[in-house]
């Protein structure tokens, strides 16, 4: 008597493809750094796994570290996004964590429900994240120093008791409270009560602060040149 035939497994995705539900993926080698999306039928970008753990890990360092988040202006400006924003350009960050005060990237799964040009965003977004040299403590350091010696290297005759300390907290506070927000407007009173707990009222006049908005609008403070962060520096 002959054996009964096994059924061929037939998985979940060739079932959908034979009811015309999926349409299936082309012969051939694939585009770079794609996956085939099966429900639109074409090649989209493929998630950067190992891009994406060493983001989120660079994330979870920066709020470990006290007041470092707060320093990097890139971190904030993707905080502003995740909370002012969560439908558009803060879809990218996961809504979940953020409710827990954690900034994070989303992860694979619902990447997967990105449309094809939100891939494309979420992934310019963490490239640009781990290229900055403002969202590591060695690089935000660094910038400090600089901003700090080229500031005083052109305003040091006005106030030449500003220490870089002072001069951190100033930006800090501008970070924390400004950048990234376009809908914010702070008058210079209202930094005088945000920075009284510095003392720096007492090396820095009203005008003197404009004169320090000033340099940020000039100068781009960390080399955020690209004019989408630009908009949000140049307001004040």
């Amino acid at each position: 008597m002959a054996r009964p035939r096994k059924r061929k497994y037939i998985s979940k995705t060739q079932k959908l493809i034979n009811k015309g539900v999926y349409k299936a993926r082309p012969k051939g080698r694939p585009p770079k750094n794609s996956e085939w999306n099966y429900k639109t039928g074409q090649y989209e970008k493929a998630l950067p796994r190992e891009l994406l753990k060493a983001a989120n890990e660079r994330l979870r360092k920066l709020e470990k570290v006290s007041g470092l988040s707060k320093s990097s202006e890139m971190y904030q400006l993707m905080s502003k996004y995740a909370e002012s924003y969560p439908k558009t350009k803060g879809k990218i960050y996961d809504q979940e964590a953020l409710e827990q005060g954690k900034l994070r990237f989303i992860n694979k799964t619902k990447f997967d429900k990105l449309s094809a040009d939100e891939k494309e965003y979420y992934i310019e977004r963490l490239k640009r994240f781990m290229e900055s040299t403002t969202t590591t403590k060695l690089g935000i350091k660094a910038a400090h120093k600089q901003s700090y010696d080229t500031f005083m290297k052109r305003y040091g005759k006005k106030f030449p008791n500003l220490t870089q300390e002072q001069y951190e907290e100033f930006f800090k506070a501008y970070n924390y409270n400004v950048v990234g927000d376009s809908e914010d407007h702070f008058e210079y009173s209202e930094w005088s009560k945000v920075l009284d707990n510095i003392k720096i009222d007492e090396v820095m006049t009203d005008r003197e602060m404009e004169t320090v908005m000033q340099y940020v609008r000039a100068d781009d403070w960390l080399g955020l040149r690209n004019s989408e962060y630009a908009k949000y520096l140049t307001r004040i």
